[in-house]
Formats: structure tokens, sequence, C-alpha cells
């Protein structure tokens, strides 16, 4: 048994080698499929090899005796895939294998029959609309609102005669502090009527 870091990952031949347990996960399918190498070398009366993936790799890149397209142009790595569907694994013996079987191959045990009956439920068919559009839509709408808003708050405001009535009309409202504002409020509006007749 030879237990490593990174050492005997690729480039390692000892072709008796016949059982290996991965423990670290890699994104590289080179990396990865050196690794799967290192115990699938051929040697007349050797035992089929055993992966012990621990790490994921296989389900990740595929068994290492998958087809694959390789190519010289290089690999789009944000959008690599792999050629083959996804390995699957027998609940029993823990066996990873090719889908499509309906028994593992390894212990025998027999997979249940996914259903392919679609359920259907009523509903209500909506027009798709653009998104863009359905949101520009809401943002001119909202807009009008808050200027229907603030027209109706300055309508309110300028029907009040007194202070008291500025200080009732913010009690109304829910303001934390309506005599602050409603003194706020008739200091600016004295000052504005002064500024427009000049005084």
């Amino acid at each position: 048994m030879l237990s490593n870091v990174d050492l005997f990952g690729e480039g390692f031949d000892v072709p008796a080698a016949d059982v290996s347990i991965m423990l670290r996960p890699t994104r590289s399918l080179a990396l990865y499929l050196q690794q799967c190498g290192r115990v699938l070398r051929p040697l007349e009366g050797k035992a089929p090899a055993i992966l012990l993936d621990h790490a994921g790799n296989i389900m990740r890149h595929g068994l290492p005796c998958d087809e694959r397209a390789w190519s010289l142009a290089g690999d789009d790595k944000e959008k690599e895939k792999k050629e083959a569907p996804d390995p699957k694994t027998c609940p029993k013996c823990m066996f990873v294998h090719r889908p499509g079987p309906p028994a593992c191959p390894n212990c025998g045990f027999k997979y249940e029959k996914q259903s392919r009956v679609v359920d259907q439920v009523d509903g209500v068919l909506n027009e798709v609309v653009d998104l863009a559009t359905l949101r520009k839509e809401r943002k001119e709408k909202a807009e009008a609102e808050k200027k229907e808003a603030t027209k109706q708050r300055n309508f309110e405001n300028a029907k009040a005669k007194t202070i008291d009535d500025l200080v009732e009309l913010g009690k109304v409202r829910g303001y934390a502090d309506p005599e602050k504002w409603a003194a706020h409020y008739w200091t600016a509006r004295a000052a504005s009527l002064a500024r427009r007749y000049g005084q």
C-alpha cells in the first residue's frame, strides 16, 4: 500500500497496482485521468482495477473509460461538459457504472423503474410579456403613484390654516414628531410667502 499526496498521481508506473483510493477532488480532467491510470496499467493475470472515489471525481468527470472528443484547439473551461451521461451508483454495493442497465452489473441489484407519468394540475394561462417592458411599466406606475401622493399631501398641507391644523395633520399621518414637523413646515411656508411678496 502506498499513501501519498501528489507524488504518485501521474507518471508513476507500477502495473501491479490494482486498487486506487482517491481522496483529492480535482476540476482537471487530465489530472483525474492520470490518477485513474495508475491502476489501469495492463499486466498479465491482473484482476480488474478498483477505484474507490471519495472525492466525487467520477461524478464530476465521468468514468475513466468514457469516450471523449479531444481537440488541439483547447477547451473553454467555463463551458466544459462531459460527453457521456452522468454515471449511476448502485445503492446496494456502491458500484459506479454507465446508466442504462436495469440492474447493477456488479451485484445484480434491480433498479426501480422511474415513472414517466406527468402530473397535471388545473391552472390559468397568462400571456408572457417582455421582462424589461414589465419592469418599466411597474417603475412608471410607482413613480406616478408617488407623484400623486406628494400632490395630495401638498394639497392637504395648503389647506391647513394654523400650526395646530398642521400638528393634527402630522398626527393623522403617523409622523414621529408632528409638532416639530408642523413648526418646520410653518416656518418654511412663511419664508416662501415673504419671498413671493417681497416682505
